[in-house]
Order: structure tokens, then sequence, then C-alpha cells
């Protein structure tokens, strides 16, 4: 278990397709640009500065102010029920 305040999440960990072993950062400028959340795959690996890896669930949720600005973006993660049988690809809601 591991919680960062202050850091951008790409500087920290990554998102690895378990499928293909293509590495990508995490979609965290669609959820701020969509004003919406966005769930990773169940099929991504999620890998830390350190290589270590674990398989996960991910969704990235816009923070807004009072007014409706958005100002960031809040992730969160558990570990996948099952394996999933999709691609890594970001979904909406």
């Amino acid at each position: 278990t591991f919680g960062v305040i202050g850091e951008l999440l790409d500087e920290i960990a990554r998102i690895s397709c378990r499928a293909t072993g293509h590495t990508q950062g995490f979609p965290t400028q669609a959820v701020m640009q969509e004003g919406r959340p966005v769930t990773v795959s169940r099929d991504a690996e999620l890998v830390d500065r350190q290589g270590r890896w674990r398989s996960v669930y991910a969704r990235g949720t816009p923070v807004r102010v009072a007014d409706g600005e958005i100002i960031g973006s809040m992730w969160t993660f558990a570990e996948p029920l099952q394996a999933g049988t999709g691609s890594c690809g970001g979904a909406h809601g």
C-alpha cells in the first residue's frame, strides 16, 4: 500500500498491459479534459519506480473546486477479483 500527495503519478508508477507488455502513463489528461471518471482495464499492471508490478484496477476521477473548475485528479487502485480479457485502454464511466 502506498499513498502519494503532491507528486506526479507518472513519475512514481506506470501502467503496463499484461497482454502486450506495452507501458503507458495514466490517462490523467483524459480525466481532466473530459471531466469524468476513467477506468483502466483489469488487464493492466501497476509498475513502480523500482520495477515492481501488481495487477490493478485503477480509476481516475476529476477533483473540482466549488465553482466546478477541475484542478486535478484522484486515482484509486484495487486488486482485481479476476483477470480480465479485454484490452488495456482506458474506459469511461
